[in-house]
């Protein structure tokens, strides 16, 4: 006798795991949904991290600038 893997509940977007007895959703346009979102969420995420990296590139950059004009600055005054 084989004992089905999946028992149907009162939502039709869910069925029971008959094993576990947890809840499992059905719902695939959910779960597309939410696997965009979380793509999205990441995508954004590492947009910040690329501005943040560019943020302190440029800091950098700024501070050397002003470390030559320095320099440079000296050097006319000699």
């Amino acid at each position: 006798m084989s004992e089905e893997k999946y028992q149907k509940t009162e939502n039709p977007n869910f069925v029971k795991d008959t094993n576990t007895g947890a809840l499992v959703s059905t719902d695939l346009l959910a779960f597309k949904k939410y696997k965009m979102q979380m793509k999205q969420h990441e995508e954004a995420k590492s947009q910040i991290n690329e501005l943040n990296t560019i943020r302190s590139e440029v800091s950098t950059l700024k501070e050397q600038m002003s470390e030559i004009k320095e320099m440079l600055q000296q050097i006319l005054n000699s």
